[in-house]
Formats: structure tokens, C-alpha cells, sequence
């Protein structure tokens, strides 16, 4: 019978190479299901089937985002607070094809002036800003791809689309890859934002108000 000094009941200690070899061994969807949120989980898994645009102005994506940058009155200095921002992004060409910006939280009301924003031409926005560029990124798209945001599932607004041609396509609950174009574009465009001189500053809680009198509504 073996006792506590046999080698049956001897205390097992790995190597530290033992240990990374098990651990790279572990496949990396099992790391993210048990140590990531369903956004970053989402890039690590296998999605079957595929969401198409059969060319231009087909199917567009559209979303809300936060500004994470404080806007201030150029005049009196006065604090205006945190900008939403509507993008939509045609799929086929990953261009953005209209936006809006505001300071209300979004509704039906602001997802239409995102969409007016994406049927007109952009040469008066542009000549408005003083920005020389040609943009013919325009015109009535097919398909509005968009998430479960209750503006977007409203009948008024879903009314308004099928009015004018547009199939409100909103997207069944689930991960994030499903508007994946979208949601990259997001990204990199809250990226860009904090690097404005206007933006908000985490460690302090504080905002560096230099930014520009906006034109916001």
C-alpha cells in the first residue's frame, strides 16, 4: 500500500514552459468565450452564411455613436456637452454616405435627417465648411441595414422608408458582426475624435474646451 512518501503522493510542480506550452495550446475562440465581451468575442469565432450588397447603393448600414470630445460656444466659452453622431456607410464601396450630428439622443427624427443626409448631393456641406473636395458619394439606396435602437424599429420610420423605396432591414438581436461595417466604422471614427484638442479628458474628468463654435442643431 503506498504511502505519503511513495511517489504516488508527490506533489507535482510544472515548469514555467510546461505551463505556456498547455496554454498555447488553447485555442483561441475558447480564450475569448471565457475571458472577453461579446464584441471582441465576436472576432476570434467562425460566423456561417454571409450579408451581401449586390453593388452601389444596395445596402447601407446605420448606427449611433457617442463623441467622446466636449463641444464648446466659441464666443462665451460655455460648455455644450457630447455630440451624438449618426453615420451611415454604403457596403459596397465602404464610403460614408451620410451623417448627422446633434445633441439629442438618437430618435426617428434624427434618423431621417441621417438619411436625407445620404440621398442629397454634398457639394453645399462641403462649400459650407470650406472643404475643397469632391465627394459624389450619393443617391436612394435599396436596403437599410440597422440594429435593434428603438428609433429603428418604429413604424413611423419604417413606414417612412418603404415610402420612399427603402427596405428597413433591421437586424435580429445577436453579435456584433452583423453589422460589422458599421460598427468598424465607429471605431475608427471615435478614434479620430479623441484626438481633436477639444476632447474629453479621462484622468481628470475635465474637457480642453478649444474647439471651434459648432454648427449644430
Amino acid at each position: 500500500m503506498p504511502t505519503m512518501e511513495s511517489p504516488v503522493f508527490r506533489r507535482f510542480d510544472p515548469r514555467v514552459k510546461t505551463i505556456e506550452r498547455l496554454l498555447n495550446e488553447i485555442q483561441s475562440s475558447v480564450w475569448a468565450k471565457t475571458t472577453m465581451g461579446s464584441k471582441t468575442r465576436s472576432a476570434h469565432e467562425a460566423h456561417p452564411g454571409e450579408y451581401c450588397s449586390e453593388g452601389f447603393l444596395d445596402l447601407v448600414q446605420m448606427d449611433h455613436t457617442r463623441g467622446d470630445v466636449i463641444l464648446v460656444d466659441s464666443l462665451r466659452r460655455e460648455e455644450l456637452g457630447r455630440p451624438w453622431i449618426t453615420f451611415l456607410v454604403e457596403i459596397w464601396t465602404r464610403s460614408i454616405l451620410g451623417y448627422y450630428v446633434s445633441f439629442g439622443d438618437p430618435s426617428i427624427f434624427r434618423c431621417g435627417r441621417a438619411v436625407a443626409s445620404a440621398l442629397l448631393p454634398k457639394e453645399p456641406i462641403l462649400k459650407h465648411l470650406g472643404v475643397d473636395v469632391s465627394y459624389p458619394i450619393f443617391g436612394l439606396f435599396k436596403r437599410l441595414h440597422a440594429d435593434q435602437a428603438k428609433p429603428h424599429r418604429s413604424e413611423a420610420f419604417r413606414r417612412a422608408c418603404v415610402r420612399n423605396g427603402i427596405d428597413p432591414d433591421v437586424r435580429k438581436p445577436g453579435p456584433a458582426h452583423l453589422g460589422g461595417h458599421i460598427e468598424r466604422l465607429i471605431g475608427t471614427m471615435v478614434g479620430k475624435l479623441r484626438l481633436l484638442p477639444g476632447r474629453r479628458d479621462r484622468t481628470s474628468r475635465r474637457a480642453t474646451v478649444t474647439m471651434q463654435r459648432p454648427r449644430l442643431r
